[in-house]
């Protein structure tokens, strides 16, 4: 039997939800998040809200935030890009989490995307 390799994404990369920050999305529109703690990045669904207790002599003595970098599942992007009236979306076999960021930056730039899912 042969074995179909799967290289799938399952939201967006550092990178590409900076960019989407960037554009302006309100970060209250990401389904997942990432949370960055000791250096190594960690996706999750949903907003996370992460911290790790300092621990001194069995007492808590502080706590370090994460660092929370809001993420994107394609079904959560293609969901807020169907708000785009003059564009419709391209069969899902070409859909890929670039081409789609590259769709929604189009779209903003173009006074297109809504505007409730943008920054004020």
């Amino acid at each position: 039997m042969n074995e179909k390799e799967f290289n799938s994404q399952i939201g967006t990369t550092i990178e590409q939800s900076k960019r989407l920050l960037e554009l302006g999305l309100k970060p209250e529109t990401a389904d997942m998040s990432y949370y960055i703690l000791d250096y190594e990045p960690v996706l999750t669904i949903g907003i996370a809200q992460v911290y790790r207790e300092t621990i001194k002599g069995g007492k808590i003595v502080g706590k370090q935030n994460a660092e929370i970098i809001p993420a994107w599942s394609l079904h959560r992007l293609i969901e807020l890009y169907k708000d785009v009236d003059y564009i419709s979306l391209w069969s899902l076999e070409y859909v890929n989490y670039n081409r789609l960021i590259e769709c929604i930056s189009f779209a903003i730039k173009h006074g297109a995307f809504n505007k409730e899912y943008l920054k004020q």
